[in-house]
């Protein structure tokens, strides 16, 4: 008898832990898209930055 309780126990605590590793799964999706989208402002300042030198250097030889 002990050992039927001991495996509904581990099964009630499995059960249990689904939602917070449902939710913990969920948070970690959320912090990389965050941290994808302010990689992508980044390098988009970046590409102006470089554009906009790019421009100021081409305009510099043409005079």
């Amino acid at each position: 008898m002990p050992y039927a309780l001991m495996v509904g126990l581990v099964l009630v605590a499995l059960i249990a832990l689904v939602p917070v590793v449902l939710s913990a799964l969920r948070s970690v999706r959320r912090t990389r898209s965050t941290y994808a989208r302010a990689a992508g402002e980044v390098s988009d300042w970046i590409g102006l930055l470089r554009a906009r030198g790019a421009g100021i250097g081409v305009a510099l030889k043409r005079h």
